[in-house]
Formats: C-alpha cells, structure tokens, sequence
C-alpha cells in the first residue's frame, strides 16, 4: 500500500524544481547577452588614441628618409707620383690643424730636387762664364774703337795740313783728295767699331738674361719640388676627424690622387633619398623640415642631385643651423620637403588612422559612441592632417589604426 508523500516533502520538490527552472532562465539571459556582445564588440578608450579638430597652420609635403653628414669634407690628395709608406691616424681619429696623417715615399722627389739644385749650380757657373766672355769682347771692342779715334786723329791732322799744303800751292790736288778721303774712311770704320761695341753690350746682357731666366725657372721649379716633399707628410690642414684613408702601407698613387678625407664634425648637412616620381616637384629654395628624435629642425632644399640609382633621387639639405649638439655623422632623420602650407585649416593630429589623401573613414566620438564617418583630407605634414569636409571644430576623433572595425557603422565605448 502507497504511502501518502509528506507536505514538507511535496515543498521541497517544489523549490528546486523553481530553483532549477530560474537558473536555466538566468543562463539563457547571460548567454543572451554575452553573445550580442561578441557580435557587437565595444571599444575602451585607453586602448586607443585619439585627438580633438582644431584649426591651426599646417605644413605638407613629401617625405622621405634622411642621414646626417659633415656639412664639409676637405680632401686630402697625393702632391706626386709614389707610394704611401706610413699611415698614422685611422678612420674615426681626430685630428688637428697641422697634424700628420701619413707618410709618403720621398726617393724619386728627393733626387729630382738634388737635379734641380745641381742645374741651378751649373746655370750660375755658366752665367759667370759668359761674364767673363762678354767682358773681354767688351774690352777688345772699346780698345778697338780708341784706336780707331787715335788713328781718325791722326788722320784729321794729316789732311789739315794738306788743306794747307793745297792753300799754298804745294801738292796737288790729288794728294788732298786722298788725304780726306782717309779721313771719311776712318769715320765709318769707327761707326762701325761703336757699332760692334754696342752689340758686344747688348748681346752680354742678353745672355745673362737668357741664363737668369733659366735660373729663375729652376729655382721656382726646386721651390715646388720643396714644397712637394713638404708635403709628403700628408698633414690636416684644418680640424675635423678622419673620415676615409688609403688602405694600407705600400700602395701606390699618382699625383692628385685622394689620400684621405677630413670632415668637420661641429656642422652638419643632410642627405635625403625619395622615389624618382617625385623629382618634378622639386626645386632648390623649397623649405625642408628634419625630425630628430622629438626635435624639429628647419632647413632648405640646396641641391637634387642628377644621378637616379634603383628608382631612387637623392637630395642634398642645408640646415639653417647646422651647428647642433644633438646631431652626429650617419645619423638617420625624418625629412618633409615642403609643398604646400595653409596658415589658417582644419586639422587633427596624423596617426595610423590615415591611409593616404582624398576621402576616408574615421571613427568620430559621439554620443557615447564611436561612429564611422567619411571625411576629405587635405595636407598631410608630420604631425597634422588637414581636414577638408566631413568634421567639425572641436569634434574628437580615433586617430589609432581601426581597419579591424572598418565593417562597424558604430562602436559602444567603455
């Protein structure tokens, strides 16, 4: 026979038959939820970045990739044919004014100034020689030309006497001819020995000319050759650090041939690298902004090189201060060669967000949430982007890289 189920009992069956049927209920609520939320994400705040548009100047342009380099580099040649025989500073070494670098073979040098020396010494001793020579033509032609006035002499007084003889009716007509005649003879001829004397004068001068000449020519060659070996010891001729040197002990090099190369190192220039297509917006003069580090230096555009190598142009940038104690050799820089600015623009800070200029999507804070919304950018610069339509002043926009969300009309925010 069935016993009859206790009233305590019955409640007890009740309650957890309830229990279980609110349990159930709250999970099918929760799980409700949980899955609308995996299908509807929402986004905190302190995972992104964002910025408020405002108006400002911006500066845009193209950018590129730059090295820091020694605003001057002051190179080093070989004064002559030889070898090098000494290095005594390495790439990197300092050096001063004056300082020595390397040592150059001075064999050959040495003796060709030793040639030059003796050639000097022959030169002289032959201009001693044609002194001599000279003076004693000289001597012969003015002891010619006295005779020759002592004879006229004689002469003059022979046909004085006959003039007289002729006066008086003692000799013939023809023996004063004669006499006169002797006379004129004797006149020419001592034309003619003043003549020669003053070749003999003028031919001495001009060849001690002649061979003074000749020495001068070899004392400025010997000078030169002085000079050269002078500078066989290769020495810095200003304050910098070593840059390049020849290789090693014993190679060979012809005058004019770089030996070494000193930069100074308390100024700087900036070489830049950009794509070919970009060569035709480029002029000398445009303005040019470099990043360094947290830092903005401003400079200009002094020079596009004509050598295009792998598609790329190179540029060269003079710094408007280019002495900087934050810069150093082969440093690497942000550069933006300057387009286009506006001084008055609707501008929000640049970031991951942007993909390029014309029209994209932005995530704007609104009512809580963050709404795509398509905007038209203008100038894009380093650190601002300009807006041209789709913004207002004083809106705050997602500025992080939002491509995973780029299928949400809008996000919750948390």
């Amino acid at each position: 026979m069935d016993r009859p189920i206790d009233p305590g009992t019955r409640r007890n069956q009740a309650f957890r038959k309830a229990a279980w049927v609110l349990l159930g209920f709250g999970a099918l609520v929760l799980g409700s939820y949980l899955f609308r939320r995996l299908l509807t994400p929402s986004l905190s705040l302190q995972q992104v970045r964002t910025s408020v548009v405002r108006r400002g100047p911006i500066h845009a342009g193209i950018q590129a990739s730059g090295t820091v380099l020694p605003q001057t580099e002051h190179i080093i040649t070989s004064p002559l044919d030889t070898r090098v025989t000494g290095l005594r500073k390495k790439p990197g070494e300092a050096v001063r004014a004056g300082e020595p670098i390397l040592d150059l073979d001075l064999g050959d040098a040495r003796l060709e100034l030793d040639k030059l020396t003796e050639n000097i010494s022959l030169k002289r001793k032959q201009r001693e020689q044609k002194a001599l020579e000279s003076e004693h033509r000289r001597i012969e032609a003015d002891a010619a030309v006295a005779l020759k006035k002592v004879e006229l002499e004689g002469l003059e007084a022979v046909a004085t006497r006959k003039q007289t003889l002729l006066d008086n009716g003692l000799i013939s007509q023809g023996e004063w001819l004669e006499a006169h005649l002797d006379v004129k003879k004797a006149r020419i001829e001592l034309k003619q020995r003043e003549r020669s004397l003053s070749q003999v004068l003028a031919e001495a001068v001009a060849a001690h000319q002649a061979i003074d000449l000749e020495i001068s020519v070899l004392q400025k060659e010997r000078q030169r050759q002085e000079g050269l070996l002078e500078l066989a010891t290769a020495r810095a001729d200003h304050d910098g650090v070593i840059t390049q040197i020849v290789e090693k002990e014993g190679t060979s090099v012809t005058k004019g041939q770089e030996l070494a190369r000193i930069a100074d190192l308390d100024a700087f220039r900036v070489e830049a690298g950009l794509s070919d297509l970009y060569t035709q917006r480029l002029n000398p003069g445009q303005s040019v902004q470099i990043r360094v580090g947290d830092r903005q230096l401003t400079g200009t555009l002094s020079q596009v090189l004509p050598t295009i190598e792998n598609g790329a142009a190179r540029v060269t940038i003079t710094l408007d201060e280019p002495r900087q104690p934050d810069l150093h050799a082969n440093q690497r820089v942000d550069v933006l060669i300057v387009t286009g600015s506006r001084e008055e623009a609707l501008v929000v800070d640049n970031g991951p967000f942007l993909n390029g200029s014309g029209t994209t999507d932005v995530f704007v804070l609104r009512d809580g949430q963050a709404r795509r919304t398509a905007v038209e950018i203008g100038l894009v610069g380093f650190d601002l982007v300009e807006i041209v339509s789709g913004l207002q002043d004083g809106e705050t926009i997602i500025t992080s890289d939002m491509r995973r969300f780029a299928h949400m009309e809008h996000l919750p925010l948390q």
